[in-house]
């Protein structure tokens, strides 16, 4: 059964080496199958995300991303970050896949910028598919010293000087 737009609740996760700006965020929420009847327009984000679920990695990457994104457009943060209780219950190699397994269930979808190693988003994706629930990735390279540019094919796109380079 598919929810109405205007409950989504939509999990932004990734790798802790990638830090997609504001812009790089909007455009592939634009890009979702999370819009129904509402036409795509960043302004009206609103109307279909009623929160952004955040794992709250301590190594910031996606997750402050994805937290500072929400907040510049007005929406909640739902935080699941790893607890102490976590770590001592399940252990160093469990505990954030039963972080990212309370995300699942939380959310009804995610947006997750994976650079191709991480195991931790691997698991995520693994996780919303195992439920059935709409997951995007968006393949990121990770960064040598400047931004990080969004992988095309196997190519970095060259980088736009008079783009924002804003970052978490």
């Amino acid at each position: 059964m598919r929810r109405s737009p205007s409950v989504v609740k939509l999990i932004i996760a990734g790798s802790r080496s990638l830090h997609p700006t504001d812009e790089q965020i909007d455009a592939e929420v634009l890009r979702m199958p999370i819009w129904g009847e509402i036409p795509p327009e960043i302004s009206r984000v609103r109307e279909v995300v009623e929160l952004v679920v955040s794992g709250q990695s301590p190594g910031g990457g996606v997750d402050a991303c994805g937290e500072r994104w929400a907040k510049a457009r007005g929406l909640a943060v739902h935080p699941e970050p790893i607890s102490d209780a976590d770590v001592r219950r399940y252990g160093k190699f469990m505990a954030p896949k039963v972080r990212n397994s309370r995300m699942a269930e939380v959310g009804d979808a995610a947006l997750v910028f994976w650079d191709g190693i991480s195991n931790g988003t691997t698991d995520m994706v693994t996780r919303m598919t195992l439920r059935r629930k709409v997951v995007e990735v968006v393949p990121m390279r990770r960064p040598r010293g400047g931004r990080v540019r969004k992988a095309t094919h196997g190519a970095a796109e060259p980088a736009d000087e008079t783009a924002p380079t804003r970052t978490c």
